[in-house]
């Protein structure tokens, strides 16, 4: 057995700023598979899963760990279970955060889940009905239906089937029988008061027995295919797709119109009865009624989600984030942030720079603005003095402004009134750095330039990385450090001039942030996964304990003993750097816990055995060489004592190579490298 006690982080988590938002949708938006569990409302939008803690007054984003886009969502027991189009995905924290499930299925689109027994049971449209007796670590396929949804009588698992009607198990899930006729075409279906009720594409059709006898039930409805239909005890709600909210109190036989009383949508996705409440998803929103549907409220948890972060700047305590949607700021930490568009308008802003008191802010298609009063007031430099229209990054030094653009590098030596593209700029410019006088660009084309003269001439490095994006530059105590795309970290100790990469590290990240701060090196990476190094780039820390994975970093920095870090999509997030230390230091922790794993190398599956010393809240994942999680093992709260977890590297067909299986236990971290042979 091979016993490594490696040291834990002696530092804390990420967690997430209370923004910045952008509007998603203008009114109302698509919403479907609501769901509550305990005193949490969910919802499915276009923008994953949302999460209200207030009954639906405020929302915040909950896709952390999610990597496909929603199909439907299920609470079974204390647990929510997320089909995808890609997957099957499982919370334990009530929509916090979620983990992948691997249902062994070449196509896994699922948009059906339920539990019969002890058997948890997935519908995918396009392959299977796949079975699972262990709780989801398992899973077979039972048989070829292509199931559009679920639901029971007693002990029998029915299924609906989008051609073909309804199938029928009487033991739970493993073996399946026809019940209706095939030439119906399926489009919903849910049981009330020990009926079954079947949506055609001609109407309702009700069984008392079991699905053996049918008869038509559509008696006072409209006509059109229903997608919405749920029962709430001797209540049946049913939705004609365009003819809003219909009731039955006779299990069908019967229907009249709810009324539409703040009801302000006539396309319903689904129906969601909750005790003495009834939600409804809409191409409109979520309704809400506590009277069985005679009025409405209406809630748009679509509202606002965490924006695509650009590019982050800090001057006077105050915090700057360009974004898709304009620049935003904070002056307390990311609590609360404001937006002023006065004189910018609708425009992407792709760089913001604070300088002496004044605002620049760079568009992806309409130049540079400035504001001289903290980003409340705008006004746009006259393009005929910057035709530059598309801007990546803004820099300034010693009076002198700097704007990397396409068009190339151009100065401006009085606040952005005149402008200079000199001869021979380099032309498409990503990045922009100054050490005195000396400036350096790094291109998309991947060649760096230097200039010796403050941008006046430009000469192509002598030695840089080969067709290496060159996407950020930093530059700490004389050293210019450039990340790249695919070929790490390089550094220069003479302005530009020629470039290596330092002893021996990790190459091939994609490194899409750099910063310094408090002696220390950080990297963050377009799988969100985040570095910190103490000696210039040879040795690195994985620092990314709390980031959630697959969110590409985009840009630091460093304010009020905080580091920031601007996301694609999820935001801005913050790390409290301890004051008096460098942010890397390790501590031992062979008396709190210990981590093996046998056998190691492997050539299929490896034993991980935990010893924890006290519980916590615990996350057990495997990762790959370039810090991506590529399996998670747990999720959840963890006991003290010593747990085994198995990692099956041959059924999720995971390449030879080097791996680490990482475990983070209330912010603290421990790590064992795993070789796959």
């Amino acid at each position: 057995m091979v016993s490594l006690a490696l040291p834990l982080l002696g530092r804390g988590q990420w967690v997430q700023t209370n923004g910045p938002h952008h509007q998603v949708f203008t009114y109302g938006g698509y919403t479907f598979s609501p769901v509550v569990l305990g005193n949490k409302l969910l919802c499915l939008t276009a923008s994953g899963v949302l999460r209200s803690t207030d009954s639906g007054t405020s929302w915040t984003v909950a896709n952390t760990g999610l990597t496909a886009q929603p199909n439907v969502l299920v609470a079974i027991g204390n647990q929510l279970y997320l089909g995808c189009n890609r997957g099957l995905f499982v919370s334990r924290d009530t929509g916090v955060s979620w983990q992948e499930i691997n249902i062994h299925s070449p196509e896994p689109d699922v948009d059906a889940i339920t539990r019969s027994g002890e058997n948890l049971v997935v519908g995918s449209i396009l392959d299977s009905v796949f079975l699972s007796r262990d709780g989801g670590q398992n899973w077979e396929a039972v048989f070829p239906l292509t199931v559009m949804c679920f639901d029971s009588i007693g002990a029998l698992l029915f299924a609906a089937v989008d051609v073909g009607g309804i199938y029928c198990s009487s033991d739970h899930g493993v073996n399946w029988q026809h019940v209706s006729p095939t030439r119906w075409a399926t489009r919903a279906f849910r049981i009330g008061s020990g009926n079954l009720l079947l949506s055609t594409d001609t109407g309702f059709f009700r069984s008392s027995d079991s699905g053996h006898t049918w008869e038509p039930a559509n008696r006072g409805l409209p006509s059109g295919v229903v997608y919405a239909l749920a029962s709430a005890g001797t209540m049946l709600y049913s939705s004609p797709y365009g003819h809003g909210l219909y009731v039955s109190s006779d299990t069908g036989a019967d229907w009249r119109s709810a009324g539409d009383t703040g009801l302000a949508t006539s396309n319903i996705s689904d129906i969601l009865p909750d005790g003495g409440n009834l939600y409804i998803g809409s191409v409109d929103g979520l309704f809400h009624s506590t009277d069985h549907g005679t009025h409405w409220t209406v809630h748009n948890p679509q509202s606002t989600v965490c924006a695509d972060v650009h590019r982050l700047d800090s001057a006077d305590g105050k915090l700057y984030a360009s974004t898709a949607n304009g620049v935003f700021v904070t002056s307390d930490s990311g609590g609360r942030w404001s937006q002023d568009t006065d004189g910018m308008g609708d425009v992407s802003i792709t760089a913001v720079a604070a300088v002496d008191g004044m605002l620049f802010a760079g568009s992806s298609s309409k130049g540079v603005f400035v504001s001289e009063d903290s980003g409340r007031h705008w006004n746009a430099l006259d393009t005929g003095r910057f035709p530059a229209p598309d801007i990546a990054t803004i820099a300034a030094s010693d009076g002198t402004l700097y704007v990397a653009s396409q068009s190339g590098v151009f100065l401006s030596t009085d606040d952005g009134v005149s402008w200079r593209n000199p001869h021979h700029a380099p032309y498409g410019a990503i990045s922009v750095a100054h050490v005195g006088d000396h400036l350096i660009a790094g291109t998309s084309l991947g060649t760096l330039y230097y200039s010796l003269d403050s941008g006046t001439t430009w000469q192509t490095s002598l030695t840089s990385p080969i067709s290496a994006n060159s996407q950020v530059l930093v530059v700490d105590s004389g050293i210019v450090y450039a990340g790249t795309a695919g070929e790490g970290l390089w550094q220069s100790t003479d302005s530009g001039v020629t470039w290596e990469a330092p002893a021996d590290p990790p190459v091939n990240w994609n490194i899409t942030a750099l910063t310094c701060a408090d002696g220390l090196l950080f990297a963050g990476t377009s799988n969100g996964a985040i570095y910190s190094s103490k000696d210039r780039g040879v040795l690195w820390t994985y620092s990314g304990s709390g980031f959630p994975n697959g969110i590409a970093v985009q840009s630091f920095v460093v304010l009020n003993g905080y580091l920031y870090a601007g996301t694609s999509d999820s935001g801005i997030w913050r790390l409290a750097l301890p004051s008096g230390s460098p942010a890397s230091i390790v501590l031992p922790l062979s008396k709190e816990a210990n981590l093996t794993a046998y056998p190691n190398p492997s050539t299929q599956s490896t034993t991980l055995h935990f010893t924890a010393a006290m519980g916590g809240y615990a996350t057990i994942t495997v990762v790959n060489a370039l810090g991506a999680e590529v399996a998670r093992l747990y999720s959840g709260e963890l006991s003290a004592g010593e747990h085994p977890f198995t990692w099956d590297a041959a059924r999720m067909a995971a390449p030879r190579g080097m791996y680490e299986c990482v475990v983070r236990l209330d912010g603290r971290v421990q790590e064992v490298p795993i070789v796959l042979e």
